[in-house]
């Protein structure tokens, strides 16, 4: 993304106070409903004996490892630093921005929805998709970020979840 394009971006989302408070409740919002989800999913695991609660807690959680450890490594600067334009939901992390912690692990848990009970991956899938074009909007992150951390929570799902 080019500097000009983030600002013309970030310009949009602040030019009237409903599109700033839109950008900032949407994701809220899908991250609250993606975040509320998983939790349910396991404790109903629990209250059924199920045992694919090992893979639906490991899975997650090591690929979350993983992916974090990658970021601190890689440690990309933010848009809003790189471009030294603020963001319009306030952060103030100065790098591991690549890939997008909150896309991967939306993921993550719709792959895991998939797994145990695929129509509620739907809705999950659909929170992801919109907490992408989100977090974009919001400033917090390149599209690449979100891309590549969509490609990670699909392919470490499907490794987990169906090769193991």
């Amino acid at each position: 993304m080019k500097r000009e394009t983030y600002i013309r971006l970030m310009d949009w989302g602040r030019k009237t106070e409903g599109r700033t408070r839109c950008i900032q409740d949407i994701n809220l919002f899908v991250t609250l409903v993606v975040y509320a989800i998983y939790p349910m999913m396991i404790f109903g695991l629990l209250l059924r004996w199920d045992v694919r609660i090992w893979k639906a807690v490991l899975v997650p959680g090591i690929s979350f490892v993983l992916v974090s450890v990658f970021r601190y490594i890689y440690n990309q600067e933010r848009p809003y630093i790189a471009f030294n334009y603020p963001s319009v939901v306030k952060k103030h992390k100065i790098g591991k921005s690549m890939p997008s912690r909150h896309v991967f692990s939306a993921v993550i848990v719709a792959m895991t929805c998939y797994y145990i009970w695929p129509p509620l991956s739907i809705p999950v899938g659909i929170c992801a998709l919109v907490m992408c074009f989100g977090r974009v909007l919001a400033g917090v992150h390149y599209p690449k970020d979100v891309i590549v951390g969509t490609i990670l929570g699909i392919g470490m799902g499907m490794i987990g979840f169906y090769c193991f």
